[in-house]
């Protein structure tokens, strides 16, 4: 501290709690698409913050602290807000209790990453889903469901936020990998091809936002229980042709 602090990445950084802040106020005045576009923004500024870091050679550990307690209020109070004005309330006691669980795994999400982070960063996977793919999926689906799909009945709306401020609690503090896009992503020679889907994906993204940012949302939430279904069947399954190979050689 006593050498200072990075001024850009620290500047880009309170752009994420900003959109939090300003996401919370869009929740209590009722606003909660303004609320979803707030926490969209503040999703770009924590991916940016960390790779201009990277780049100008700027990483802190003050830097990842204040990255962690942003995140909080952005992905963390934000969509615990947003979670319940939008259908929680409507279930009590049990609504507050199922939006204080995601905030709550929110918060152990960002600290046990904070304590991983301190043995080393870990480039390639992150330990269960982060917290702000967490609030994408809260964003997204708001947006998604009150422009594409309206959901007709108050129950099945309930129901469906109930499913979701749960299910993304528990792949916050769970063991799943997850894919961390951190480094050797931007800095090495691709096929022609590559950059011609790069720019199709970000026309399609341009031409239906609403839609696209949910697909996404919800293929990188889902896609960590997939492939750690899959890699524990296809361990299972090497598991099982070992013990039969060695009891078909293992002489009577």
């Amino acid at each position: 501290m006593k050498r200072g602090v990075y001024i850009l990445p620290n500047l880009i950084t309170t752009g994420t709690i900003f959109g939090g802040f300003y996401a919370s106020v869009a929740v209590l005045k009722g606003n909660l698409e303004v609320a979803c576009w707030a926490i969209i923004l503040s999703m770009i500024m924590d991916a940016l913050d960390g790779k201009v870091a990277r780049l100008t050679s700027a990483t802190s550990s003050f830097g990842v602290q204040y990255d962690s307690l942003c995140d909080l209020v952005a992905f963390g109070v934000a969509p615990a807000l947003l979670l319940y004005f939008w259908a929680l309330e409507r279930l009590g006691r049990a609504g507050w209790m199922l939006s204080f669980l995601y905030l709550t795994c929110g918060a152990l999400r960002l600290a046990r990453f904070n304590v991983q982070a301190s043995h080393g960063p870990n480039t390639k996977s992150f330990t269960g889903l982060p917290i702000p793919a967490a609030a994408a999926v809260v964003a997204t689906t708001y947006i998604f469901t009150h422009s594409s799909v309206h959901i007709g009945a108050p129950k099945l709306e309930v129901l469906l936020v109930a499913v979701i401020a749960i299910c993304t609690a528990l792949l916050m503090v769970s063991n799943i990998p997850y894919v961390a896009f951190k480094e050797g992503i931007f800095n090495r020679r691709y096929p022609f091809i590559v950059l011609f889907c790069v720019i199709l994906g970000i026309a399609v993204v341009l031409s239906e936002p609403k839609i696209s940012l949910w697909i996404m949302a919800m293929i990188y939430a889902s896609w960590g229980p997939v492939m750690w279904i899959a890699k524990g069947r296809k361990q299972a399954i090497i598991n099982k042709t070992s013990c039969k190979v060695e009891t078909e050689e293992t002489p009577e």
